[in-house]
């Protein structure tokens, strides 16, 4: 009797222990999901934040480029003219 008793005892125990871990192993995996997501999170407003900050100088560079290529153009437009003059 004390045999099956034990033997009762024992299997409970580990149905109890198998429980218990499944439940931490659940909750580890909830937590290292919820961690990368965080982490996820924190990255992605790190780069818009470094994006915010080299969007103005894109934009003065952009503007630059602009004006050199209408310079380019003007300074053609001068030398087409010059030429014509000279050979007019």
């Amino acid at each position: 009797m004390s045999r099956r008793w034990s033997t009762d005892a024992r299997e409970k125990a580990e149905r109890i222990v198998n429980a218990s871990l499944a439940v931490a192993r659940e909750a580890m995996a909830a937590a290292m999901q919820e961690g990368g997501q965080q982490a996820a999170r924190a990255a992605r407003q790190e780069i818009d934040g470094a994006l915010l900050q080299l969007a103005r100088p894109v934009r003065a560079a952009h503007a630059i480029a602009v004006l050199n290529v209408a310079a380019g153009c003007l300074a053609m437009l001068a030398a087409a003219v010059a030429s014509w003059a000279v050979l007019r």
